[in-house]
Protein backbone atom coordinates (compact mmCIF):
# COMPACT_ATOMS: atom_id res chain seq x y z
CA UNK A 1 0.00 0.00 0.00
CA UNK A 2 1.57 3.25 -1.32
CA UNK A 3 0.68 6.00 1.33
CA UNK A 4 0.20 9.53 -0.58
CA UNK A 5 -2.47 12.17 0.57
CA UNK A 6 -2.88 13.23 4.06
CA UNK A 7 -2.70 11.52 7.65
CA UNK A 8 -6.75 12.06 7.49
CA UNK A 9 -7.01 10.50 4.02
CA UNK A 10 -5.18 7.62 5.39
CA UNK A 11 -7.17 7.00 7.98
CA UNK A 12 -10.18 7.51 6.22
CA UNK A 13 -9.72 5.29 3.56
CA UNK A 14 -8.50 2.26 6.28
CA UNK A 15 -11.58 2.27 7.65
CA UNK A 16 -13.47 2.06 5.02
CA UNK A 17 -11.34 -0.94 4.00
CA UNK A 18 -12.13 -2.02 7.49
CA UNK A 19 -15.78 -1.89 7.31
CA UNK A 20 -16.25 -3.04 4.32
CA UNK A 21 -14.30 -6.71 5.08
CA UNK A 22 -16.49 -6.54 8.57
CA UNK A 23 -19.41 -8.73 9.66
CA UNK A 24 -21.96 -7.49 11.20
CA UNK A 25 -22.35 -9.50 15.25
CA UNK A 26 -25.58 -11.47 15.47
CA UNK A 27 -28.64 -9.76 17.23
CA UNK A 28 -29.42 -10.93 20.61
CA UNK A 29 -32.93 -11.62 20.76
CA UNK A 30 -33.47 -13.51 23.41
CA UNK A 31 -31.92 -11.32 26.40
CA UNK A 32 -33.91 -11.29 30.10
CA UNK A 33 -33.00 -9.34 32.62
CA UNK A 34 -31.69 -10.71 35.63
CA UNK A 35 -31.97 -10.25 39.10
CA UNK A 36 -28.72 -11.23 41.35
CA UNK A 37 -30.01 -11.52 45.13
CA UNK A 38 -28.67 -13.91 47.96
CA UNK A 39 -31.12 -16.44 49.41
CA UNK A 40 -31.24 -16.81 53.28
CA UNK A 41 -33.33 -17.90 55.66
CA UNK A 42 -35.03 -16.64 58.83
CA UNK A 43 -37.99 -17.48 61.21
CA UNK A 44 -37.91 -20.53 58.71
CA UNK A 45 -38.51 -18.54 55.49
CA UNK A 46 -36.62 -18.15 52.25
CA UNK A 47 -35.79 -14.73 51.83
CA UNK A 48 -33.58 -13.34 48.99
CA UNK A 49 -31.92 -9.85 48.92
CA UNK A 50 -30.73 -7.60 46.28
CA UNK A 51 -26.96 -8.03 45.90
CA UNK A 52 -26.16 -4.35 45.56
CA UNK A 53 -28.00 -3.30 49.03
CA UNK A 54 -25.00 -6.11 50.57
CA UNK A 55 -21.71 -5.34 51.78
CA UNK A 56 -20.59 -8.61 52.71
CA UNK A 57 -21.65 -11.94 54.25
CA UNK A 58 -19.54 -12.84 57.48
CA UNK A 59 -19.46 -15.68 59.93
CA UNK A 60 -20.85 -14.61 63.02
CA UNK A 61 -17.43 -12.00 64.27
CA UNK A 62 -16.60 -11.28 67.78
CA UNK A 63 -18.42 -8.07 69.09
CA UNK A 64 -18.89 -6.38 72.53
CA UNK A 65 -22.02 -6.34 73.93
CA UNK A 66 -23.35 -3.01 74.84
CA UNK A 67 -25.26 -1.93 78.53
CA UNK A 68 -28.53 -1.21 78.64
CA UNK A 69 -29.99 -2.04 75.04
CA UNK A 70 -32.71 -4.40 73.94
CA UNK A 71 -32.04 -8.18 73.86
CA UNK A 72 -31.67 -8.21 70.00
CA UNK A 73 -28.94 -5.91 69.74
CA UNK A 74 -26.15 -8.05 69.96
CA UNK A 75 -23.51 -5.46 70.54
CA UNK A 76 -20.98 -3.96 67.85
CA UNK A 77 -18.21 -5.34 66.10
CA UNK A 78 -14.99 -3.93 64.59
CA UNK A 79 -15.27 -5.58 60.52
CA UNK A 80 -12.60 -4.19 58.72
CA UNK A 81 -11.94 -1.30 60.29
CA UNK A 82 -15.37 0.00 60.57
CA UNK A 83 -17.33 -0.38 63.92
CA UNK A 84 -20.98 -2.14 62.95
CA UNK A 85 -23.22 -2.90 64.72
CA UNK A 86 -24.70 -6.70 65.00
CA UNK A 87 -28.68 -7.56 65.70
CA UNK A 88 -29.90 -10.35 66.10
CA UNK A 89 -33.15 -10.46 63.32
CA UNK A 90 -34.89 -13.48 64.97
CA UNK A 91 -34.90 -11.53 68.25
CA UNK A 92 -35.95 -8.35 66.37
CA UNK A 93 -38.98 -10.09 64.84
CA UNK A 94 -40.04 -11.59 68.27
CA UNK A 95 -38.74 -15.04 67.90
CA UNK A 96 -37.63 -17.56 70.44
CA UNK A 97 -34.07 -17.05 71.76
CA UNK A 98 -31.95 -20.13 70.05
CA UNK A 99 -28.61 -21.32 71.04
CA UNK A 100 -25.81 -20.10 68.15
CA UNK A 101 -25.30 -22.82 65.72
CA UNK A 102 -22.60 -23.13 62.45
CA UNK A 103 -25.03 -22.22 59.43
CA UNK A 104 -25.73 -18.33 61.08
CA UNK A 105 -24.24 -15.95 59.30
CA UNK A 106 -24.45 -11.87 59.44
CA UNK A 107 -25.32 -10.07 56.16
CA UNK A 108 -23.17 -6.59 56.48
CA UNK A 109 -25.99 -4.04 54.73
CA UNK A 110 -24.58 -1.32 53.28
CA UNK A 111 -27.43 1.82 53.82
CA UNK A 112 -27.42 5.19 53.99
CA UNK A 113 -24.07 5.94 54.02
CA UNK A 114 -23.41 3.16 57.02
CA UNK A 115 -23.24 -0.36 57.67
CA UNK A 116 -25.54 -2.90 59.75
CA UNK A 117 -24.70 -6.29 60.64
CA UNK A 118 -27.67 -8.77 60.69
CA UNK A 119 -27.73 -11.89 61.68
CA UNK A 120 -29.85 -14.82 59.92
CA UNK A 121 -30.53 -18.16 60.32
CA UNK A 122 -28.26 -19.88 57.12
CA UNK A 123 -27.67 -18.63 54.12
CA UNK A 124 -27.94 -20.25 50.72
CA UNK A 125 -26.19 -18.45 48.03
CA UNK A 126 -26.21 -16.42 45.18
CA UNK A 127 -29.02 -16.45 42.72
CA UNK A 128 -30.16 -14.94 39.52
CA UNK A 129 -33.89 -14.78 38.86
CA UNK A 130 -35.33 -13.20 36.08
CA UNK A 131 -37.23 -10.11 36.27
CA UNK A 132 -40.61 -10.94 35.16
CA UNK A 133 -40.81 -13.91 37.93
CA UNK A 134 -41.34 -10.87 40.46
CA UNK A 135 -44.74 -10.59 42.20
CA UNK A 136 -45.43 -7.74 44.06
CA UNK A 137 -48.14 -9.80 45.92
CA UNK A 138 -46.46 -11.72 48.93
CA UNK A 139 -48.72 -14.35 50.11
CA UNK A 140 -48.34 -16.55 53.53
CA UNK A 141 -45.38 -14.23 55.17
CA UNK A 142 -45.28 -14.14 58.85
CA UNK A 143 -46.12 -10.74 60.51
CA UNK A 144 -43.40 -9.67 61.65
CA UNK A 145 -41.67 -10.20 58.82
CA UNK A 146 -44.39 -8.80 56.41
CA UNK A 147 -43.54 -5.11 57.13
CA UNK A 148 -39.85 -5.57 55.63
CA UNK A 149 -41.16 -7.76 52.55
CA UNK A 150 -42.24 -6.59 49.19
CA UNK A 151 -43.27 -9.22 46.89
CA UNK A 152 -41.37 -12.27 46.19
CA UNK A 153 -40.00 -14.21 43.25
CA UNK A 154 -41.95 -17.36 41.97
CA UNK A 155 -39.00 -19.66 40.05
CA UNK A 156 -40.63 -22.51 39.63
CA UNK A 157 -40.42 -23.75 43.16
CA UNK A 158 -43.47 -24.69 45.49
CA UNK A 159 -42.78 -21.69 47.42
CA UNK A 160 -41.79 -18.03 46.25
CA UNK A 161 -38.60 -16.20 47.53
CA UNK A 162 -39.83 -13.52 49.58
CA UNK A 163 -37.69 -10.35 48.48
CA UNK A 164 -36.75 -8.82 51.88
CA UNK A 165 -35.87 -4.49 51.99
CA UNK A 166 -33.50 -3.48 54.22
CA UNK A 167 -34.32 0.27 54.23
CA UNK A 168 -37.54 -0.55 55.75
CA UNK A 169 -35.92 -2.73 58.22
CA UNK A 170 -33.31 0.52 58.85
CA UNK A 171 -35.97 3.06 58.40
CA UNK A 172 -38.57 2.08 61.19
CA UNK A 173 -38.16 3.51 64.44
CA UNK A 174 -39.07 -0.09 65.67
CA UNK A 175 -35.76 -0.60 64.58
CA UNK A 176 -33.82 2.47 65.81
CA UNK A 177 -35.03 2.08 69.08
CA UNK A 178 -32.48 0.20 70.67
CA UNK A 179 -32.01 1.66 73.82
CA UNK A 180 -33.93 -0.39 77.27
Amino acid sequence: MVVSGSVFEVVRELSQQFHSHSKTLPAQTDFMPLTAALCFTVLDVELVIPLYELAEVQEIPEYTRLPRVKPWMLGVANIRGKLVPIVDLVKFLGGETRPAFKSQRVLVLALQGGFVGVLVDSVAGVKRFETEQFSKHAADIPPPLGRYVRGCFVDGSDQGKYLFRPLELIEDELFRDVAV
